[in-house]
């Protein structure tokens, strides 16, 4: 007898590692911050910092709508930098742009369209 959880909670944790495995490859030392939700309650944000080949580190920012893990959907922004930093650095500037999308751009916001 499965439970609802490993019913219908695992094949979607399951599929949305394997899509983020897929957007953002395995780096040897990647790192993420905490979920940022906006004033609704509707949308979250959370800062992704990777290495390169190059050993520079690159950022991106992970976006998800919805208000339980089975309405959840997740979009992907790569950011591209103008100059190379270090990981602490690169890290501080993925946070702030996540925060800045949670309190300002996306502040009221309800979700992506579907």
């Amino acid at each position: 007898m499965h439970t609802f959880i490993q019913r219908h909670v695992t094949p979607l944790t399951s599929g949305v590692y394997s899509l983020l495995e897929r957007l953002l490859p395995v780096r040897e030392s990647s790192i993420h911050g905490e979920w940022i939700t906006n004033q609704t309650g509707r949308m979250s944000f959370r800062a992704h910092v990777f290495r390169l080949d190059d050993g520079t580190w690159d950022i991106a920012v992970l976006s998800r709508s919805g208000r339980t893990c089975s309405d959840y959907r997740y979009q992907w922004c790569r950011i591209a930098l103008k100059n190379r930093y270090c990981r602490t650095r690169a890290f501080r500037e993925a946070n702030r742009l996540a925060e800045q999308l949670a309190t300002l751009r996306y502040r009221f916001s309800a979700g992506f369209a579907k």
